[in-house]
């Protein structure tokens, strides 16, 4: 078996300003969307807000055809959209505030906190074929 790594774009709810038009409602809670700046393989595909690019797919895990479709958008260099909670965005506001030895007031002030965290907080997730492994931090560079 074959482990892919996956980088995620980690994103702020809500969801329904960042995917095409009616995704939030259609598309179930374990489906993995994928973005990037060239169309995708996927049970859903459309187009979106800029994130990694306009282009969505949403996969099936369950899915016959899900390890080929992951691996297929992850050759196209896509990324795993994963939706950050607001509880896990405020521990990691100190984490990341006293990381970069910035005062957690100044990432209070409008979206500099939300800007600040979808920056620094990138990850990578693992396919094993099956399900999402393990994660890890990725520093982009």
């Amino acid at each position: 078996m074959t482990t892919v790594a996956i980088r995620a774009l980690r994103l702020i709810d809500p969801r329904p300003q960042v995917l095409p038009p009616g995704w939030d409602r259609e598309i179930p809670a374990h489906f993995l969307i994928f973005n990037a700046h060239r169309p995708l393989f996927g049970a859903r595909r459309g187009e979106g807000s800029w994130g990694h690019g306009r282009h969505y797919a949403a996969v099936d895990p369950a899915s016959p055809d899900a390890n080929w479709q992951v691996q297929a958008n992850v050759r196209l260099d896509a990324r795993l959209i994963e939706f950050v909670p607001d509880a896990e965005l405020a521990a990691f506001a100190e984490v990341v505030a006293a990381e970069y030895q910035v005062p957690l007031a100044e990432l209070d002030e409008g979206a500099t906190r939300v800007n600040f965290l979808t920056e620094h907080g990138q990850a990578v997730r693992m396919w094993d074929g099956t399900r999402l492994v393990t994660e890890a931090p990725y520093a982009a560079g």
